[in-house]
Parts: C-alpha cells; structure tokens; sequence
C-alpha cells in the first residue's frame, strides 16, 4: 500500500470513526466550540447577527462586543452579538443565548432585516441572518460599547462592518420598522 492508498484509507476511518462518536452525543447537549466549529466547516452554518441601534446626538451607534483574546476565529475584534443556531432551535432561542452571553439584558423585539450569504467566513460558510434588535435596558456587557456606525474600530470583524451593520442601518432609515420575535 503506497502513501497515498494510506492516507485514503485514514481519512474513511476517520469519517466512520467520527459518526460512530456523534451518534453518542444526545441532540440537546453542547458539542463545544472546537467540535463544532469542526463541523461548521464541512456544513453551512446560520448565524443570527443581533444589531442593536440607537441616535446620540443626532448620530447614529451600534453596539458591539470585543471577543476575547484568545478566541479561535477573531481574537480581539469587536462584533454585532450573534450566535450560530443550533439543532432545533427557534429564534427566540438564540436570543435568550444573547441576553445571558453579549448584552446582559433581555431582547425585547426583533425584526429580521437582511441575509448574507457568506462563502468565505473564518469558521466555514454561514448564512447570516441580521436582526435589527431592542433591548429591555442599557447593556451591561463588560466587554461591550457603542461606536458611531460612521468610526467603527479598526478591529471589527470584516463581514459586520460590511454587510451586516450597513444592512441593519438602512431598514432603520428606510422602513418603518415594525419590531416583532416572529419567525418569518
């Protein structure tokens, strides 16, 4: 058997080796980060792009996150909240993630105003879908701050700055908004 022979017949064992294993895995429980994000790449992910906006002054902000240090995609970056669904998940689900996680405080409407399709995203090919968000009060993430939609930092995630918040500012400006948790 040649190197090429052997490394074909690694790889199936991996594949039958993997399925075995997640066959395991219960469908209401994690993965964790690293597995999925594994599987993320072999997948097209939705990701649900939470923009929350408000006028100061006469100008327009958005809120964003700064992701940790050491995360595996945008170490440092500042982004929209946002998350990946999960297996079965609603909306309204992923927005309870959110509350907790990135604005600590409670999405109190949401409309979805925009879908990118992104090829080429760091974790593999994701849908996002941008939701143009209220919130019960004043944010409390520590890690969190408003920034004119017109300076955003130099570190924010490349795929927010264009198309998400844009998309987000525009049916602010354009439609009269009718925020609501529905699923369509």
């Amino acid at each position: 058997m040649n190197q090429e022979e052997r490394q074909r017949r690694d790889i199936e064992i991996a594949k039958t080796t993997a399925v075995s294993h997640l066959k395991l895995v219960p469908r209401d429980q994690s993965l964790g980060t690293p597995l999925f994000e594994a599987i993320m790449r072999l997948s097209v992910g939705v990701a649900v792009e939470a923009v929350l906006l408000r006028e100061n002054g006469g100008k327009l902000e958005v809120y964003l996150t700064k992701r940790a240090a050491d995360d595996p995609a945008y170490p440092g970056q500042y982004h929209c909240p946002g998350s990946y669904m999960r297996p079965g998940e609603s909306y309204a689900d992923v927005f309870e993630r959110l509350n907790e996680r990135e604005f600590k405080t409670r999405i109190t409407k949401g409309r979805l105003v925009g879908i990118h399709n992104n090829t080429n995203e760091e974790r593999g090919h994701t849908q996002s879908h941008i939701f143009l968000v209220e919130v019960e009060s004043e944010p409390q993430a520590k890690n969190g701050g408003w920034f004119s939609v017109n300076n955003l930092p130099e570190e924010t995630v490349c795929h927010h700055v264009w198309p998400i918040i844009p998309t987000a500012c525009e049916a602010c400006h354009e439609y009269k908004i009718d925020f609501s948790l529905s699923e369509s």
